[in-house]
Order: C-alpha cells, then sequence, then structure tokens
C-alpha cells in the first residue's frame, strides 16, 4: 500500500470516529432526555401541589395523602437531580452532538472531495491536518460510558447507513 492510500484510510478511519461519537452523545441525549422530562414534569407537579396551592386538593383533609406522597416524590427527585446531574448532562452531550458534528461534515466533505478527484493531494493533506487538530473536545467525558451493547448498537446502526466499504482506495486493514 503507497503513503497516500494510507494516508486516505486514516482519513476514512478519523471520518467515521467522528460519526460514532456525534451518534453516541446523541444516544446519550436522548436516554437522559427520556427520564427527565418525567422527573422534572414530577418535581414541578410535587411542588404545585405542596401545600395544595391552587388546586383544591386539601378541601377535603382526605386527599391531604395525596399532596404528601406527590411533595415527597418530588423532595427525592429534586435530591436526584442534583446528584445524577442530568440538566448537564443534557446540556454536555447536545454540546459534544454539535461538536462533534462540525467535526464530522469537515471530514464528510473532505471524503466527498477525495473521492471525486481519486487522488490525495496537498490541499486534502492540509484540510486533514486541521481537522486532525481540531478533533478533539477540550474536556473530558465526566459521565458514566454507556454499556457495551449500546456502544455495539451505534456501530451497527452507523455500518447500516454509510456504505463506507465503497469509498474510493478504502481498505479494511492498514
Amino acid at each position: 500500500m503507497t503513503a497516500d492510500v494510507e494516508v486516505v484510510n486514516q482519513a476514512y478511519r478519523e471520518c467515521l470516529d467522528a460519526l460514532y461519537e456525534r451518534d453516541y452523545y446523541q444516544e446519550l441525549y436522548n436516554r437522559t432526555i427520556r427520564y427527565a422530562r418525567i422527573f422534572d414534569y414530577s418535581i414541578g407537579l410535587g411542588s404545585a401541589m405542596s401545600g395544595g396551592t391552587g388546586l383544591g386538593i386539601l378541601a377535603d383533609a382526605k386527599f391531604a395523602w395525596v399532596c404528601a406522597v406527590l411533595t415527597t416524590v418530588s423532595v427525592l427527585l429534586s435530591i436526584a437531580k442534583g446528584i445524577w446531574d442530568w440538566p448537564g448532562k443534557t446540556k454536555f452531550a447536545l454540546e459534544r452532538v454539535q461538536f462533534y458534528g462540525g467535526v464530522y461534515s469537515g471530514y464528510r466533505y473532505l471524503i466527498d472531495d477525495v473521492n471525486v478527484a481519486k487522488q490525495w493531494n496537498a490541499d486534502f493533506a492540509k484540510r486533514r491536518n486541521d481537522l486532525r487538530q481540531n478533533s478533539t473536545a477540550s474536556t473530558p467525558d465526566p459521565y458514566s460510558q454507556l454499556s457495551e451493547n449500546a456502544r455495539r448498537s451505534i456501530q451497527d446502526a452507523i455500518k447500516k447507513r454509510v456504505s463506507y466499504t465503497n469509498w474510493w482506495e478504502w481498505r479494511t486493514s492498514t
């Protein structure tokens, strides 16, 4: 394999890595927001019902237990919100989706241009080096990783939708 082909293959793999990172953080966001919306709604509902303000729930003392249960759930979820930091997690995940989405777009444009030209040149090398230098997020991920099954599922979804084996000079081994 020539040096140019090896560099092209590295660029292809870097493109797929950026796509994986983008999809990984999108999945992290989706999983977090799924429970966060329900929990935030429960916190708001419990806060509104504490004391029965405006809802007339305490018009009859027999319904005080409903208020007590919802207030307790609200307090527990408020504590959990601080511990699990789902607002921070969703914000972080969306920022990473945006970051890696930009990196992936840059690589995707490079790959498209290389596929059209069917040759590696100095302009492509410069673009790839610029992308490489700016493809690492500035802060580490403070949140626990998704399970191995989730990560494999993300990889499998990419394999199904990206016809990377048709790229010019693609090699499965280096």
